[in-house]
């Protein structure tokens, strides 16, 4: 129940579908499989998936532009 397990909780929430899924299925389950607080589950879970979903295309973009692979939007 740590910060640090919270944060690799979150991360991987946000990179990996999969953690994604089994999180929003059971958010019981997910956090006693990852050692955090049921709220903190049920807190990720909360998140709108389309923000997820915005957040991940956003960073995608940047990443291709630090890559030098796409042109900056501003």
């Amino acid at each position: 129940m740590s910060l640090a397990e919270r944060q690799l909780l979150f991360a991987r929430f946000v990179d990996e579908e999969e953690v994604e899924r089994e999180v929003r299925d059971d958010p019981t389950e997910a956090a006693a499989r990852h050692g955090v607080p049921v709220a903190f589950a049920e807190w990720l879970a909360a998140i709108s998936p389309k923000r997820l979903t915005s957040f991940r295309r956003s960073r995608a973009h940047k990443d291709a532009v630090r890559a030098g692979k796409a042109p900056s939007r501003v």
